[in-house]
């Protein structure tokens, strides 16, 4: 996160006044977390967690800080959906996330389980592309 913002910040003072900067800076960490998109999709850039249980969950959630090694924003931002996604058949939910070192990796169980309790279609994540979609 910070590397991205001294990054930002290295291309746009380059061709840009400090102004400027401070203005795509503040722009940048007031974007939301999450959004529900048609009343049926969440987009999201990390994924859900046992901190999530409903979308109002992220609403709550103090945005204007830096992004912490646990609770709701971290979650948002680092959480994967596991490995045997599809696969796996056991009733833990979710797991620590061993790749990142924070958050947690969460099963299709726990994704459906969001998605009923919220009245929700699908998840859509950004956070890194899959082979298969």
């Amino acid at each position: 996160f910070r590397r991205l913002l001294c990054l930002i910040g290295f291309l746009t003072l380059h061709k840009y006044s400090p102004a400027v900067y401070t203005r795509a800076y503040e722009l940048f960490v007031a974007l939301p977390l999450a959004a529900v998109v048609a009343d049926q999709f969440f987009c999201i850039h990390g994924g859900i967690s046992e901190n999530i249980k409903t979308v109002d969950d992220i609403q709550n959630a103090d945005r204007f800080q830096e992004p912490p090694q646990k609770g709701v924003m971290c979650d948002v931002l680092w959480a994967d959906p596991m490995e045997e996604y599809d696969t796996y058949n056991g009733e833990e939910r979710f797991f620590f996330n061993d790749v990142r070192s924070c958050s947690c990796v969460y099963s299709y169980k726990a994704v459906c389980e969001f998605l009923t309790r919220n009245n929700l279609r699908c998840i859509i994540r950004a956070h890194e592309a899959q082979d298969e979609g």
